[in-house]
């Protein structure tokens, strides 16, 4: 199929990373440019995070008034820090978080966050928590970037276009599907193997 598209003139090349050097020239230039980048995440995070932690503080507690040594908003930030962070299990979260200097650079990053829970204080309290609480937490935030037109320059024809991340979740051995899915192929002869799948799923 792939090579009947090339043939029409049809086949799309799929687009990737690119592939050049690196534009930076001395290790000044790396961190600067990096200082940038966390400064635009962190304004982000700034504006954002009191409007969140508003709404976390009036979600319902589940746990025992009189044990709780961490507030729940303070809890839900060490969870929300640890996927920012890319924390692939609850060790890692307590060996690397807890670190005396990442603690006091989150700390003044966000004050709100004045103590450090424990990673199986965060596990107790999600597997607690009311199914919908952040779920709902999350919309309250997106409705308040909505209504703030924050989105303004995204509308097409009055439309918000909403992307939903399905990487590769739908993937197909051969070719079953029209050229908007995308493939890849691998192996030579009796072994070559064909595959389809999609990247991203839109809707609006």
């Amino acid at each position: 199929m792939r090579e009947q598209k090339k043939k029409d003139g049809t086949y799309q090349k799929q687009s990737g990373v690119s592939n050049k050097v690196s534009d930076l020239k001395t290790i000044e230039d790396e961190r600067e440019a990096r200082e940038d980048s966390l400064d635009a995440q962190l304004q982000a995070f700034r504006r954002l995070l009191p409007v969140w932690l508003k709404q976390l503080s009036s979600l319902n507690d589940p746990r025992q008034a009189k044990k709780i040594k961490h507030k729940l908003a303070v809890v839900s930030l060490f969870g929300l820090l640890s996927f920012i962070f890319q924390m692939s299990s609850r060790r890692q979260m307590n060996s690397q978080m807890s670190q005396p200097c990442f603690r006091e650079t989150l700390q003044k990053l966000f004050p709100e966050l004045d103590s450090m829970p424990h990673a199986d204080t965060l596990g107790r309290v999600l597997e607690t928590l009311e199914l919908d609480a952040l779920p709902t937490a999350h919309i309250a935030l997106v409705k308040k970037l909505i209504r703030s037109k924050k989105f303004a320059t995204y509308l097409i024809q009055n439309c918000y276009p909403i992307a939903i991340d399905g990487t590769q979740k739908l993937v197909r051995d051969g070719q079953w599907h029209p050229e908007e899915w995308l493939d890849r192929s691998g192996g030579e002869n009796e072994t070559s193997w064909e595959q389809q799948y999609i990247y991203v799923l839109e809707a609006n």
